[in-house]
């Protein structure tokens, strides 16, 4: 990716999060610097714990690890913001599925000094999002829709992990 390609993949996804920034809802519930911020910590906050992607059924921790992850690292104020704006805004999920999955995958590339999302951290999710108990529970309380972007978009990471010879487990 070249630096204009990085401009245009973060402008993308700042058009999404500023529709998203319009609604009272998101205003009147999320952070100071909106939903990018938002969306900027929650990917900080979930590269920085990682979840149990392979083994998982190994231990009873690491099962109900798993079975909490995104509500232990996330918190419940947030979650229950990012639950309302899946419900609520159904119709921006394919545009916004597009934009961040472009984001994430360029964040090594693109980020500079902040990296946090490396390519093992969108495998590690991904592989958790399909592989365990934890994420497909996560998955099966979706709606169809969403459940089939999230598993299309880890399908892609893990593709494009395996193209590149990264294929922990």
């Amino acid at each position: 990716f070249s630096p204009e390609d990085c401009d245009s993949v973060q402008e993308d996804l700042l058009a999404i999060c500023w529709a998203l920034d319009s609604r009272a809802y998101v205003k009147a519930k999320g952070p100071a610097g909106g939903s990018f911020a938002l969306l900027e910590k929650v990917v900080e906050d979930l590269a920085l714990h990682l979840p149990v992607a392979s083994g998982e059924s190994l231990t009873q921790e690491a099962v109900l690890s798993n079975a909490f992850h995104l509500f232990r690292v996330l918190g419940s104020s947030r979650m229950d913001l990012l639950r309302e704006i899946l419900v609520r805004e159904e119709g921006l999920a394919e545009p916004a599925a597009m934009a961040v999955y472009r984001w994430l995958v360029t964040r090594e590339q693109c980020a500079g000094e902040a990296v946090f999302v490396t390519q093992k951290v969108l495998y590690d999710y991904a592989a958790y999002l399909l592989n365990t108990l934890g994420g497909q529970g996560y998955l099966r309380r979706r709606s169809p829709k969403l459940a089939g972007l999230s598993m299309f978009y880890a399908l892609l990471v893990l593709d494009r992990g395996i193209q590149k010879g990264m294929d922990p487990y």
